[in-house]
C-alpha cells in the first residue's frame, strides 16, 4: 500500500503528510524531515513549523531541529 494516507501541496520545498491520524513534513525528495508524530502541523515561516502534540504546541525548524518543545497549552 501507500506510505502516506495523504500528501498535501508542496510549499517552499516542503509538504505536510498524513498517516494514521498524525502529521509530519517531507522535503521535495520525499525525505521525512519532521517525523509523523504530530496531531497537527502548520507553517508559520519558510523554515519554521508550529506543531501540536498531546494537545500542546511547539516550534520545529524545517531540518527537524526543535526550537520549542511542544509543552505550551494553547
Amino acid at each position: 500500500m501507500y506510505k502516506y494516507d495523504a500528501i498535501f501541496k508542496f510549499k517552499n520545498g516542503f509538504a505536510k503528510v498524513y498517516k494514521d491520524k498524525l502529521y509530519g513534513i517531507i522535503d521535495i525528495n520525499y525525505k521525512e524531515v519532521i517525523p509523523i508524530e504530530y496531531e497537527d502541523i502548520a507553517d508559520i515561516t519558510n523554515s519554521i513549523f508550529l506543531v501540536k502534540k498531546d494537545g500542546k504546541i511547539g516550534l520545529i525548524r524545517n531540518d527537524g531541529s526543535i526550537l520549542l518543545e511542544p509543552n505550551i497549552t494553547p
